[in-house]
């Protein structure tokens, strides 16, 4: 039998910290001074600052794709090194279960919330909170936070059947890996050759960036794009022995995406759709081989710590947005800086997720039901 592989402590954290940055995500975006009406209809106006433009921002567009990287590879290592049943199996219980049944619990909350926040901003009362009660109101229509569970199913099926028509055509196999080794032993020339696959993958969907869709239709540009990483994470398993080539300039790779990212958002104005576009590929790739590298570099050790962090990133990140809809509606008349704010609502939602992970989650059936296992 081969050799089981080891626990890989860096991408697991890196999971978990993806996660856990939804938190900073949507507690920042209420508070940006862009219009973000198109995806999130919540804002102070009496608190914003570009700051939170920025933070938020730069963590929109590497934390999905660095997700779905870790997501292909953990696929992957489920269907190689496992099987493919178990890895389905894996996928269902882990996935399928936990998205069916947090998507329904939580339609009324963060519907309720959503209405109270609103109301407490604008002044204005929207018509579905005069609307009479009926249990068909209960029936979601809107999945939230959720899609990224949505597509990531609809992604591992994808990639569960490519796995099976695949599996034994040794050929591809190691068309692949010649692929991948070439892509991850030359520094500089897989930031090339990734960034012109991310730009042109941008220009096939006709837009700068990857948009978000809430609702249960599936948006095919969304599947396409985050697929790339998908597939980028498995193959990246087969060839796994290259994960330390992420090392070589890492911190470089890391800085340069944010200086990037600051100098494409003060000038977009003034940029071309074709140079937004490659911008955003370019920022994209060199923070996802930065990222990666760093936490390779610095948490590939097994940590007791990071280990509880990723247990607890999944519950964390199915519960926290009613939270940080709650904390800005609570907060719009108090006049503090966006700054200030944004902090209040992170920290609150912060100790309530985790502390309800650790008091009612971890050592119950819902912590078995998410992970798998529950702790004494």
């Amino acid at each position: 039998m081969p050799t089981p592989i080891k626990r890989i402590h860096a991408l697991d954290a890196l999971r978990a910290i993806m996660m856990l940055l939804g938190i900073v995500l949507h507690s920042t975006i209420t508070y940006c001074v862009y219009n973000q009406k198109a995806t999130w209809p919540l804002a102070d106006a009496n608190a914003q600052h570009i700051s939170m433009d920025l933070i938020m921002g730069y963590i929109h567009l590497f934390r999905m794709p660095i997700f779905f990287i870790v997501a292909g590879f953990f696929g992957a290592l489920l269907f190689y090194e496992r099987s493919a049943i178990i890895m389905l199996k894996n996928r269902i219980n882990r996935v399928v279960w936990p998205f069916v049944v947090f998507a329904i619990i939580l339609w009324p909350i963060i519907g309720s919330i959503f209405l109270f926040s609103y109301t407490a901003m604008t002044g204005e009362i929207l018509p579905e909170s005069t609307q009479a009660f009926s249990l068909t109101r209960l029936i979601p229509t809107k999945i939230f936070h959720l899609w990224f569970l949505y597509y990531l199913i609809m992604i591992s099926a994808f990639a569960f059947c490519i796995g099976l028509i695949t599996n034994k055509k040794t050929i591809f196999k190691k068309r692949i890996r010649k692929m991948m080794h070439g892509l991850l032993v030359y520094p500089f020339l897989k930031i090339i050759f990734s960034t012109i696959a991310v730009f042109a993958i941008l220009l096939l969907m006709n837009q700068t960036w990857v948009g978000t869709n809430i609702t249960f239709v599936p948006d095919w540009k969304i599947f396409l794009f985050y697929c790339f990483f998908y597939l980028f994470g498995w193959f990246l398993f087969l060839e796994r022995q290259y994960l330390e080539t992420f090392k070589q300039y890492d911190w470089l790779y890391f800085f340069s995406s944010i200086v990037l990212f600051t100098a494409a958002f003060f000038l977009q104005s003034s940029l071309s759709f074709f140079v937004q576009a490659f911008l955003n590929a370019l920022i994209v790739v060199s923070a996802f081989y930065g990222i990666i590298g760093l936490f390779i570099r610095y948490f590939s050790q097994p940590s007791n710590k990071m280990r509880y962090l990723s247990d607890a990133s999944y519950w964390v990140y199915l519960v926290h947005l009613p939270f940080t809809l709650l904390g800005p509606g609570l907060l719009v008349n108090y006049e503090l800086p966006a700054v200030i704010k944004a902090l209040i609502v992170i920290l609150i939602t912060t100790f309530i997720t985790f502390t309800s992970y650790h008091f009612c989650v971890r050592s119950t059936f819902i912590g078995k039901f998410l992970n798998g296992k529950k702790y004494p």
